[in-house]
């Protein structure tokens, strides 16, 4: 229980409160941004620009703790998302509110990696316990988060939300900066060290596996984003918007179980077990008429798609010591590639293949990521 009581987790979890606790997913940035009188065509560009920024915020966050330290990223990650909400918050047009947008899933995906080295460094042995502990401090009001945020944006307006966000962040950002330990820091890079860096996660076979099966299992995840067309739900509102319950459930109770089962039994068994939940979930949904089926299968699927959230933990461990922080980036990278890359693909597969295919497809999807990560466990045995 000491690790419950650690100043630097419970600081980590008093972040996952704040970020949680005002959330604008995706579904709420839509109603901002049209509110500013974005088109759909608009809005599809922003968000796909926004993944690109991801991504390169993944990498080049990641560079830069192996070269000037986590706690320096992830507290400048943090200012850099308090500086994004206050534009989004004073944003005169769609224009303006994109460059905010922007400036969260950069400082967001810069944050991934300085977070993950952060938790490696202070619980090398408990890595697993310690995210889910702030996996399930995060869940536990995001539920209710969006739900909040929606509350005020329609009784105070959206500055009202964003500025609220921003406060939440900027209080996290002090009692981080109080309780978040130096660690351990590399020494200036020379070029040509530097080059070496960069490369070395690329001359690790295990690691290559991992990031190909994660762009995979992205890239199928597709799967869930068109369930409003599934002819067995009718389109209600209320039978879809019990999709997203289950998942926020299934986090919310799953999450700090698989992680400590993981300090015990290995990252591994845990991750591809994931896999095959969620590949089995998928192959089985064409079949059920049922709704209550449909919940079910998606229950497993959510309880894969949490176990598959440890292939983080993965990366730190298989990554050299000098590229922590750059192996999570590239990993984070390869997601938010296959997340963009499988949306398009998903959307053209349900238009012209029907949803029995689709599901089909996203199901041997997975199975093939479980392939991929099986070669990767096989290749860092021999290595």
């Amino acid at each position: 229980m000491a690790l419950y009581r650690n100043r630097t987790l419970l600081a980590l979890a008093f972040f996952q409160v704040c970020a949680g606790l005002i959330e604008v997913e995706s579904i709420l940035f839509g109603a901002f941004m049209s509110s500013l009188g974005t088109t759909p065509d608009t809005l599809g560009f922003v968000l796909g620009a926004g993944y690109a920024v991801g991504v390169l915020g993944s990498i080049l966050g990641g560079r830069l703790v192996d070269i000037v330290g986590a706690r320096i990223v992830f507290l400048g990650s943090i200012a850099l998302s308090i500086v994004g909400l206050v534009v989004e918050a004073f944003s005169p047009t769609w224009i303006v509110a994109a460059v905010g947008f922007f400036m969260i899933q950069f400082s967001q995906m810069s944050l991934r990696p300085s977070a993950l080295r952060i938790i490696a460094e202070a619980f090398p042995d408990s890595m697993g316990a310690a995210l889910g502990f702030l996996y399930t401090a995060y869940s536990g009001v995001a539920v209710a988060g969006p739900l909040l945020a929606g509350w005020l944006a329609q009784h105070y307006g959206w500055n009202t939300v964003f500025m609220g966000k921003a406060g939440l962040y900027l209080l996290a950002f002090f009692v981080l900066a109080m309780f978040i330990p130096t660690g351990g820091k590399l020494a200036s890079l020379t070029q040509g060290e530097n080059l070496r860096g960069w490369m070395s996660v690329f001359r690790r076979m295990p690691l290559v596996m991992l990031y190909v099966a994660a762009f995979i299992g992205a890239f199928f995840s597709y799967a869930s984003s068109y369930l409003s067309y599934d002819p067995r739900l009718s389109a209600s509102p209320l039978a879809l918007a019990v999709f997203p319950s289950i998942f926020n459930l299934s986090q919310l109770v799953s999450s700090w179980p698989s992680g400590v089962l993981g300090d015990k039994a290995g990252y591994w068994k845990i991750v591809l077990g994931g896999a095959v939940l969620m590949g089995c979930a998928w192959l089985l949904f064409p079949i059920p008429s049922e709704t209550v089926f449909l919940y079910i299968l998606y229950l497993v699927f959510s309880i894969g798609s949490i176990m598959s959230t440890y292939i983080e933990v993965l990366a730190v461990k298989l990554s050299p010591t000098t590229g922590q922080g750059l192996s999570v980036g590239f990993l984070d990278a390869a997601r938010f590639m296959g997340f963009s890359l499988g949306e398009i693909f998903g959307g053209m597969l349900w238009q012209y293949a029907g949803p029995s295919v689709s599901y089909l497809l996203a199901g041997l999807g997975y199975i093939l990521a479980y392939v991929f990560l099986l070669l990767s466990y096989r290749s860092s045995k021999e290595s």
